[in-house]
């Protein structure tokens, strides 16, 4: 089963970068920009838009609860514009995967499933978000895990 959830994800996010898309207004399409993530973790965040509603984001954060880990995170983002009047605020969903690497413990491997919601200024290269991401990790067991945070991110390109 594990296999089989890992042979899934790698086969989404390595296909999935060539689904047609519709053409869209947004000035995200083909920029890349550099954050922060204030949550649980807290880190660095990257997104590369590939086109005007699909995504990858990337994740390098630590977690200083009780468990102090390091976490590596990749997910491909899918967003829904047209939610919202405004173009600027889009809901967006994703998969991906998730590498924690726990103090003095296994390393874990999980699937990530990242919900959220982002606002970019108009007439600024600056992006706000907000977002849940449920995690089922495989390796070394099969657990639930829950991560989130409020973040922004400076464009490159805009």
């Amino acid at each position: 089963m594990k296999r089989l959830a890992i042979l899934l994800l790698l086969v989404i996010i390595t296909t999935a970068p060539f689904a047609k898309t519709n053409p869209s207004t947004t000035k995200s399409n083909g920029t890349f920009g550099l954050g922060v993530i204030v949550g649980e973790p807290t880190g660095l965040t990257a997104k590369a838009w590939l086109d005007n509603i699909h995504a990858v984001d990337f994740g390098l954060a630590w977690s200083l609860n009780e468990k102090q880990s390091f976490h590596l995170r990749v997910d491909y983002l899918w967003h829904f514009r047209d939610v919202f009047p405004d173009k600027n605020a889009t809901l967006y969903v994703g998969v991906g995967g998730r590498l924690r690497v726990i103090e003095n413990q296994d390393t874990k491997l999980g699937v990530t499933i990242p919900l959220g919601f982002n606002y970019e200024i108009p007439r600024s290269p600056v992006e706000l978000f907000v977002e849940a991401v449920p995690i089922v990790d495989l390796t070394p067991s099969s657990e639930f895990d829950m991560n989130g945070g409020v973040g922004v991110r400076f464009y490159f390109g805009r």
